[in-house]
C-alpha cells in the first residue's frame, strides 16, 4: 500500500481547494520505525513542502489507535485549544468518521468551513453525510497480487524448483472526491 503516496495526494487534494491549516488527525513524528502512521505523516508533510506551506505541528494531533472515538476525540481537543483549522486528514476512515461528527457537534460546517478526507476507502464512507472524500489504496488490486503471489509460491516449491526472491509491490492510491471536500480545485 502507498502509504506515503496516499498521504500526500490526500494532502494536496486539500491544499488545492484552498485549506492551509490542515489538521493531521493521528499523526506520529517520524522515530525512524515505518508504520502506517509514521509513513502517512510523512506524505502529509511532504505534499506541504511541495506546496511551500509550513506545517504548524500543533494541528499534527495523535490518536490512540484511529477509531471513530479517536478521530472525534483529536477534533474536540484542538478546538478545546483555540486552534483553528479549516482541512482534515484523517490517517484512516474510521478517524475521519469521528471527525465529522466532531465538527457537526462543535457547529462547523462540511466542507465549508472544514474540508476532510480519510484514508481506506471504506464501504461505510459512501454513505455518511457528507459523503467522506478519501484515498482509495486499490486493496482489491493488492489482494489480488498477493494472491497470485502465493499461488506462484506453491507451484514452485511443488514443482520442487527455486523459490523465487523476495517480491515487493506497490499499488498506486487515488482519491475519491465525494461531499466532504469542495468540488473544485481553489474553491475557496
Amino acid at each position: 500500500m502507498d502509504n506515503v503516496g496516499g498521504a500526500a495526494l490526500a494532502t494536496t487534494h486539500l491544499l488545492e481547494r484552498g485549506a492551509r491549516r490542515i489538521a493531521l488527525i493521528g499523526g506520529r513524528p517520524d522515530g525512524g520505525v515505518d508504520s502506517m502512521a509514521t509513513l502517512r505523516t510523512r506524505g502529509y508533510r511532504n505534499a506541504h513542502a511541495v506546496a511551500g506551506v509550513p506545517v504548524d505541528e500543533r494541528l499534527v494531533v495523535d490518536a490512540a489507535s484511529f477509531t471513530t472515538k479517536d478521530g472525534y476525540e483529536a477534533v474536540m481537543r484542538l478546538h478545546g485549544a483555540g486552534v483553528a483549522f479549516d482541512g482534515a486528514f484523517a490517517l484512516t476512515d474510521a478517524a475521519a468518521m469521528g471527525a465529522l461528527r466532531a465538527l457537526a457537534d462543535i457547529g462547523l460546517r462540511v466542507p465549508d468551513d472544514v474540508q476532510v478526507v480519510g484514508f481506506d476507502n471504506d464501504a461505510e464512507s459512501e454513505y455518511l453525510v457528507p459523503r467522506l472524500t478519501t484515498v482509495d489504496p486499490d486493496n482489491d488490486t493488492m489482494a489480488e497480487r498477493i494472491m497470485d503471489l502465493l499461488l506462484r509460491r506453491v507451484e514452485e516449491r511443488d514443482a520442487g524448483g527455486p523459490v523465487a526472491d523476495a517480491v515487493e509491490s506497490v499499488m498506486s492510491a487515488r482519491v475519491v472526491v465525494r461531499e466532504s471536500t469542495l468540488a473544485h480545485a481553489s474553491g475557496r
